[in-house]
């Protein structure tokens, strides 16, 4: 009977022990690696930004940054998508702590009814693209936006 009670507390401390992995991420320097930083991205978003979700999201993905949808976060983004008679202005702004820390500002114009999205998509890049320079010379600071 104690032979099988110390078998059976053997092969626990043996799988307990085999689960547990004590390695420090490659990166970290020998401790854990800290979370990135969340970003709050916009809860509602127009018909014609929505499709253009997932290039930001990239863009903050390759800086470090983690963007999410729900609940609190430590910056918060916005993005706007603004069509005139012949204009249309993109706007990307990143947050922390009530500050503007990176903003991306596009501009292009067209005829009204021909190539529109066209029109809509090179706005949007050329904010995406001043808008990843900022967020990668940022250094996020500390706060959370809900």
């Amino acid at each position: 009977m104690n032979l099988l009670r110390i078998m059976l507390v053997g092969l626990g401390l043996m799988t307990g022990v085999s689960c547990v992995d004590t390695r420090p991420f490659p990166d970290s320097g020998g401790g854990v690696a800290p979370a990135p930083p969340m970003v709050l991205m916009p809860a509602t978003s127009s018909v014609r930004e929505q499709p253009f979700l997932p290039q930001v999201e990239g863009v903050l993905r390759r800086n470090g940054l983690d963007p999410v949808y729900r609940g609190r976060a430590e910056m918060l983004l916005e993005f706007t998508i603004e069509e005139g008679p012949v204009n249309v202005d993109t706007y990307l702004r990143l947050i922390d702590h009530g500050r503007v820390v990176a903003l991306g500002q596009g501009r292009a114009s067209g005829a009204p009814l021909i190539n529109r999205n066209r029109v809509l998509e090179d706005s949007f890049f050329r904010a995406l693209s001043d808008f990843e320079r900022q967020v990668a010379r940022f250094r996020p600071g500390f706060g959370t936006f809900r």
